[in-house]
């Protein structure tokens, strides 16, 4: 029931449509994997095809009131990585998602959440392909020593009392090698985390374990205290 296409002397991909992230698959996975988490009914869940950047949504959702909420996104236009530098994000072959949150806590926490964002994907990934990737201090994730995602958080502080108002933790993964291959500055660091998949769902229900993994440590009080007192 998968629509394939073939290109003579290239070979074959999956066609456009079979490659859009698809909303129902990430709440499915949530429902099924996480469903003890009431708190993740919640969440709003937003899914893209194309966005210039899935930050800069959550910051915009962000004057809509203390609500939280996840943008998920099947490319980014300009997406962004620290300091300022593009974060090259092709369509159908990576995973770019922002979580917005409201964590009422002292701005001298939020490199935590970049640590925590890293060691949610990490066991997302282990528990949807039985894959071991490795975390490069602080906000990069390896695997065979290529860099195959990179976390950017911004955040936005009461000068009144220094707590963090909100913060927004952008999220980009290549799950697979791009058709035309990384771009001629990042391709010797730059890798993927599979070759291939004959599992069209995987990017979908990847997103759904990283985003029941991110709120199972957020929001479990007694891992949170654990976590920012480290």
């Amino acid at each position: 029931g998968i629509e394939i296409e073939a290109v003579t002397n290239k070979g074959y991909r999956l066609s456009e449509k079979e490659k859009l992230i698809n909303r129902d698959i990430i709440l499915n996975e949530l429902e099924t994997s996480y469903s003890e988490y009431k708190y993740l009914k919640d969440v709003e869940v937003f899914a893209y095809q194309t966005v210039e950047s899935t930050n800069d949504l959550a910051k915009d959702y962000s004057k809509e009131g203390e609500k939280e909420a996840v943008f998920i996104a099947d490319s980014q236009t300009k997406g962004r990585g620290r300091k300022g530098r593009d974060f090259y994000s092709p369509t159908s072959t990576g995973l770019y998602m922002s979580f917005l949150i409201y964590p009422h806590t002292d701005f001298s926490h939020a490199m935590n959440y970049t640590c925590m964002t890293a060691e949610c994907i990490c066991r997302a990934i282990k528990k949807v392909t039985d894959i071991d990737v490795q975390i490069k201090w602080v906000n990069d994730i390896y695997y065979k020593d290529k860099k195959i995602a990179g976390i950017l958080t911004e955040g936005i502080t009461s000068i009144e009392d220094g707590t963090l108002s909100y913060v927004v933790i952008g999220a980009g993964i290549n799950i697979y090698t791009p058709y035309e291959g990384f771009p001629e500055d990042i391709k010797k660091k730059a890798g993927s985390l599979l070759e291939y998949s004959t599992d069209s769902t995987i990017r979908d229900r990847l997103a759904g374990a990283i985003i029941g993994e991110f709120y199972k440590s957020y929001k479990e009080p007694d891992k949170c205290i654990n976590w920012v007192s480290d």
